[in-house]
């Protein structure tokens, strides 16, 4: 079942949007369900603002999801790209991964949500790298 997968490995040939949208519904999706276009939009919006690729920022989203989770935070995937990808402007490149790392490090130190993506920015409006 792609819904159960924990990882996308690089060679696996499920596309993200599709494992992101089937983890979210809790079963298999179609790959053709409006849910896996949503993700593939949003993965795209990611793509253009982070140096990795969508399946690179699909496994570090799931990643921040469990380890919130282990904190007691609910925030889903979706969330945390949605979040990280709105933070910052097309500029220079950076890496997702480092971003949701910062971002963790806020909410497992007491910050809600807007709080930690506040934090992620400079005050010129530039994300932190």
């Amino acid at each position: 079942m792609i819904a159960e997968k924990r990882w996308l490995e690089i060679s696996e040939p499920t596309a993200p949007e599709h494992w992101l949208a089937s983890r979210e519904a809790g079963a298999d999706v179609a790959l053709s369900a409006p849910e896996v276009e949503a993700f593939r939009n949003l993965l795209a919006r990611a793509d253009r603002r982070y140096t990795e690729t969508p399946r690179m920022i699909a496994n570090r989203a799931v990643q921040i999801e469990e380890m919130l989770a282990d904190r007691g935070i609910d925030e889903n995937a979706r969330l945390v790209i949605e979040g990280l990808t709105e933070v910052g402007a097309d500029d220079e490149g950076r890496g997702f991964g480092e971003t949701a790392q910062h971002y963790f490090n806020a909410r497992a130190n007491g910050a809600d949500r807007e709080e930690g993506l506040r934090l992620l920015q400079r005050p010129e409006g530039r994300t932190l790298r």
